[in-house]
């Protein structure tokens, strides 16, 4: 410093020292967005005067330098800050070269910067047809967001070790990016299960967290095979099928049910690579037994990448009688080749017919005769159905005859048994009682006749009942050789007649016919009451009581019965007065009432005036009346 005082000048040296800058103060840092931070700070106090400021970013361990700008600026904007990271800035004025007190830092967290999630995640699955059966094309389609751009979609294939595609290591494939929130993916191979998901992008290229898993599952469910048949072969089942039109179809499931059981799965057969309908398959089921039923039926199989089968329509069914074979059936009685009365040995001839064989049961080859019981000549091929025994007997004796027939597995069931008694006279009567007629007081039995042409000829019939259950026939008439029909007469009411027919010829009596049943008629009525007709002088009003029992005719019960009054001058019955009582009404074995009025007295009957009244019960069939017994009754006895 120079200065003058009164004239006279001096010169004195004064050193200044450097003013440090103030502190910052208001520092605060705010995302702008996933890439820009603004930072703010008060203006320098008043009464500094700073240069400048400075500014620096710590991430971790790293500080960086930004700007020592010149100027008293309020704010910064930095535009190199990444996403989801944070920030630690530290701003300072600068006075000169000094700079001020440092301020406290702001710290700030930048943001991802990326869409939300894909939400709203469906898919369709839809098969392709035309030339490209058993694949599909699965449609995606989801929500978009109000900040997605594009959307990357990725599919994994899900296995049997990774069903879900979650397990650790797992890939996805990148299917490709759209603009919208849908995608096809095209030509997907069937019996598989895929597994997508998706990721939005958005106008920075930042991708979204990935969607939630969506799972397809792409099959068709295959079609029921065509209808399997058998083949028996010894020690082995044929099962032969077309197979299902579905061509996604891996394997056939065989199940079988033994002797009507419940089906149990017996094996399969992987479907051919050009399986389609018309092809041929066949499963061979060598676990047989000899005597068993079995039903066989199919079900088509897909199995999925999963491992998981899909099971398709299971066939109708086929059974095969392993070892059996139809039971032949035996349609004539034995016929007899006597040459005289008493020839014994007696040949016997047996007579048969083939069975229907089961569905795939081999071809019969041969038929064996048994006699009772034991074997007694085998065919020499499946032609012959008649075999005639030289040896039966002898006379006296009963030969029971089977037959069975035989194939390359064994023996079929046998026949029904037909019976020859070893007896030289005429045959049992054929048809026996074939008819019954009733009258006042019998019945008209009726027969076919047979003869025996290796027997003497039939000299006449006999006409035998048993009553009431008797153990005894009682003969009852008799009638010659060419007789069919005999009056039986003398019946008793409520009587039961089995009625049976015996032939005869030189050597004896045949057999009895079989047994006809007949109730003999209504009981005769009894008079009960009789009172003078109200109103009238010359007439009766008369009660009778009846009982019905249980009249039959070959087992057929009456469907009414009739109660008629008529005078002794009409002992026929034509001008009776007649009363219908429906048989529905009538409890057999029970008494029975019916009441007449204006039963006349004196002239009873416009033939020939009596002094009598007859009453009498008739049980009507559908085409015939079988009469009851008479009660006759004086006119004074009903007064």
């Amino acid at each position: 410093l120079t200065g003058t005082t009164a004239g006279a000048t001096s010169t004195a040296t004064v050193t200044l020292a450097a003013v440090a800058a103030p502190g910052m103060t208001g520092a605060t840092a705010t995302v702008v967005n996933p890439t820009t931070v603004q930072l703010n700070w008060s203006a320098a106090p008043a009464g500094s005067s700073p240069t400048g400021y400075s500014i620096s970013r710590t991430n971790g361990a790293t500080t960086v330098l930004l700007v020592t700008p010149a100027g008293l600026a309020t704010n910064f904007v930095d535009t190199t800050v990444v996403p989801n990271t944070t920030y630690t800035y530290t701003l300072k004025w600068l006075s000169g070269s000094t700079a001020g007190i440092p301020e406290t830092t702001a710290a700030v967290t930048t943001t991802s910067g990326a869409p939300a999630p894909v939400s709203a995640f469906n898919i369709v699955a839809t098969q392709n047809g035309g030339t490209n059966p058993g694949v599909f094309t699965n449609t995606l389609s989801w929500t978009a967001g109000a900040n997605d751009a594009a959307y990357n979609v990725s599919r994994c294939l899900a296995t049997a070790a990774n069903a879900n595609c979650t397990a650790t290591g797992t890939v996805f494939t990148l299917l490709g990016t759209v603009l919208t929130p849908t995608f096809k993916d095209p030509a997907v191979a069937g019996n598989a299960v895929y597994v997508y998901q998706v990721q939005a992008i958005n106008a920075a290229g930042i991708p979204s967290a990935t969607s939630t898993l969506a799972t397809v599952t792409d099959v068709v469910t295959p079609t029921a095979t065509g209808t399997p048949t058998t083949l028996i072969t010894k020690g082995n089942v044929a099962v032969t099928f077309t197979g299902s039109a579905a061509l996604n179809t891996t394997t056939y499931s065989v199940s079988r049910s033994v002797n009507g059981g419940a089906y149990a799965v017996v094996g399969s057969l992987n479907a051919l690579a050009t399986a389609n309908t018309g092809t041929s398959y066949t499963y061979n089921d060598t676990a047989v037994v000899i005597g068993n039923t079995y039903t066989y039926q199919i079900t088509p199989q897909a199995t999925l990448s999963t491992g998981t089968v899909v099971s398709g329509t299971t066939s109708a069914v086929a059974s095969a009688v392993y070892m059996l074979q139809a039971a032949p059936v035996t349609t004539a009685t034995p016929t007899f080749a006597a040459t005289g009365v008493a020839t014994n040995p007696v040949n016997v001839t047996v007579n048969w017919t083939a069975g229907a064989a089961a569905a795939g049961t081999p071809a019969t080859t041969s038929y064996t005769v048994y006699r009772n019981g034991a074997a007694l000549f085998t065919t020499a091929n499946s032609g012959t159905l008649s075999y005639t025994d030289t040896a039966a007997g002898p006379l006296g004796t009963t030969d029971v005859y089977t037959v069975v027939a035989n194939n390359v597995l064994g023996a079929s069931l046998a026949s029904g048994s037909v019976t020859a008694q070893i007896i030289v006279q005429t045959a049992p009567v054929e048809g026996a009682v074939t008819a019954m007629t009733g009258f006042f007081n019998g019945v008209t039995v009726n027969w076919t006749q047979a003869q025996n042409p290796n027997a003497p000829p039939t000299t006449g019939y006999q006409i035998n009942a048993y009553v009431n259950g008797s153990a005894t026939a009682t003969a009852w008439t008799t009638q010659g050789a060419g007789g069919t029909s005999q009056a039986a007469v003398a019946l008793t009411q409520g009587n039961d007649y089995q009625w049976v027919i015996r032939a005869v010829n030189a050597v004896g009596t045949s057999l009895e016919s079989n047994r006809v049943d007949m109730q003999w008629g209504p009981t005769a009525p009894t008079v009960a009451s009789v009172a003078l007709t109200a109103g009238s002088t010359t007439t009766d009003t008369v009660t009778l009581n009846w009982n019905p029992k249980v009249t039959q005719f070959n087992g057929t019960n009456p469907v009414n019965y009739v109660v008629q009054y008529t005078g002794s001058g009409d002992p026929l019955f034509v001008f009776a007065t007649s009363i219908t009582v429906p048989a529905s009404s009538v409890v057999a074995g029970t008494l029975q009432t019916t009441t007449f009025t204006n039963v006349a007295r004196g002239t009873t009957s416009p033939l020939a005036p009596s002094a009598t009244s007859l009453f009498r019960v008739n049980a009507v069939f559908s085409a015939d009346t079988l009469v009851g017994q008479v009660l006759t009754v004086a006119p004074a006895s009903l007064k």
